[in-house]
């Protein structure tokens, strides 16, 4: 490779820090006659110099004050051999270098691509999506739970959940800003409160599949599942837009499994060794997910007293 192309720092998404060599040299340090001039207090004023020879680049260590890494390995002295792609860490500097030849990835596809940079998801569509996630958390709380006609309680359900949706998206799209220069608070918005509306109608289904288990045990690995799904989703999307992550699927569902174990661990910890109360299911079904009509107290009884006849 007669030209070497360092890359400073590992800034994915951004304009790169690219130096090109000439005439088969190139130095770094912190003094102002290097090639490449850094403002780490951590790297020598003349701290690497590269040098090519046939055609094959090598390095010269000049300051060991601080250790000098080659791929992650310690390296000292001169006539250390460079190839394309390697890593090198210089005090608190990361570097890579590369040939002007070095094969580079194919294009990625971006996801949602007209959404992300033509607007068409604008802050009113992400508003109603909000708005109409936090209805429905009020309202399936009313009818599944409601007693009475009083809805104060279930207006408050639907606020805390609206704060949190807000915060959430909040926090992803400062994160996104301060990473990307793109906040994109419109999607963070709309994705979190899809994703959190998912979870409104999971919710009801966890309720019923305690129901019909009579089993505390069911609806509580139930809920942690949907936790899974619903955290592994949600981080998803917002890596997706506040990061460069090349792997936010699968670094999502690792993070959403760590909270979910950390979780359950707590609970367990938390929990007696042993108890004398029976665990069981008091899950009252909602109205209406009534799968046969009503019957009298006078019927129930009656084939309660002939069950227990044939019993006998």
């Amino acid at each position: 490779m007669e030209t070497l192309v360092v890359q400073t720092g590992i800034k994915h998404g951004r304009v790169a820090e690219i130096t090109r060599s000439e005439q088969g040299r190139l130095t770094i340090g912190r003094g102002f006659d290097n090639t490449i001039v850094l403002t780490d207090p951590y790297v020598a004023p003349r701290q690497l110099d590269f040098r090519c020879n046939e055609g094959q680049w090598s390095v010269d260590v000049l300051d060991e004050t601080n250790p000098v890494l080659l791929n992650g390995k310690v390296v000292r002295g001169e006539g250390i051999a460079i190839d394309s792609g390697d890593r090198l860490t210089v005090g608190r500097t990361r570097l890579r270098v590369f040939s002007s030849d070095h094969q580079i990835e194919t294009t990625h596809k971006l996801f949602w691509n007209s959404k992300l940079h033509a607007d068409k998801v604008g802050i009113f569509t992400a508003l109603s999506a909000f708005l109409v996630v936090s209805f429905l958390d009020g309202f399936f709380e009313y009818v599944q739970a409601a007693i009475t006609s009083e809805t104060k309680e279930y207006g408050f359900s639907a606020l805390m959940l609206a704060v949190v949706i807000i915060v959430w998206a909040g926090i992803w799209s400062l994160i996104g800003r301060l990473l990307r220069h793109q906040p994109h608070f419109s999607m963070q918005l709309f994705t979190t409160s899809l994703v959190l509306g998912l979870l409104v109608f999971l919710n009801p289904l966890i309720t019923y599949l305690d129901y019909a288990s009579s089993s505390a045990m069911v609806g509580e690995y139930a809920a942690y599942g949907v936790a899974f799904i619903i955290l592994s989703l949600l981080l998803k999307f917002n890596l997706f837009y506040a990061t460069n992550i090349k792997h936010n699927t699968l670094s999502a569902v690792i993070v959403s499994a760590m909270i979910v174990m950390l979780a359950y661990t707590a609970v367990f910890i938390r929990q007696d060794t042993f108890s004398t109360t029976p665990t069981f299911s008091a899950t009252v079904k909602a109205p209406f997910a009534k799968v046969r009509s009503d019957q009298t107290l006078d019927t129930f009884l009656g084939v309660v007293n002939l069950t227990v006849e044939r019993l006998k």
